[in-house]
């Protein structure tokens, strides 16, 4: 019976602390869902990628996570596309050139007052097309697609609380290795620095 009874307490304690994450009663460690939105500028790490795409790139993405008290695993998803100048080995080609990339990032996110560290794995697309209409330098047309490249991703930011809504600030860097055009085993950087601002709700 005295085992029972303990058995049975123990029970009631577990079903207890199950109802009050479920509800919400803890409020110093409550369960909480956080969805946001942000956008803001990326200098890309590529090599010469300024020169073909200028310098003004902005980037945008989305984001949903989970948490419990500072701590949240995060999913986001950013993503930036930009024309520029058809230039192959300093020729300009006189045509088109269009960048596309994108970000999956799953990441651990902690939360020190209006603070906020975070430490992701990435996943990255990069597709780029390079032509020209001169039949002169149509060698030099580029159409350079990859997926499935890994990384990490390293963010600071300040968040302020108005209400259940969320305003923030960050910098983020982005790690990420690509294969280089000519799909040798040689690979490049084509992360970067981003800086963002972002709105959020907490729920």
């Amino acid at each position: 019976r005295t085992k029972m009874k303990k058995v049975l307490k123990l029970l009631v304690i577990i079903l207890f602390m199950i109802n009050s994450i479920l509800l919400g009663g803890i409020d110093e460690n409550k369960l909480s869902l956080l969805i946001e939105g942000y956008g803001g500028y990326i200098k890309p790490a590529p090599q010469n990628f300024s020169q073909i795409y200028g310098d003004n790139n902005t980037i945008g993405g989305v984001g949903v996570g989970i948490g419990w008290g500072n701590i949240y695993l995060i999913a986001k998803h950013k993503q930036f596309e930009v024309n520029g100048k058809s230039l192959v080995s300093g020729i300009n080609l006189d045509g088109l050139a269009h960048w596309k990339e994108e970000f999956n990032i799953l990441a651990l996110r902690y939360y020190e007052g209006r603070f906020f560290t975070e430490l992701g794995y990435v996943l990255n697309i990069v597709e780029e097309v390079i032509s020209t209409n001169q039949p002169l330098y149509t060698d030099l047309n580029s159409d350079y697609s990859t997926s499935g490249n890994e990384g990490i991703s390293i963010e600071f930011g300040i968040n302020i609380p108005i209400s259940k809504l969320i305003l923030s600030t960050d910098i983020n860097y982005i790690y990420v290795l690509s294969k280089t055009e000519d799909e040798s085993n040689n690979k490049t950087n084509v992360g970067g620095l981003m800086f963002n601002v972002g709105l959020g709700i907490k729920l």
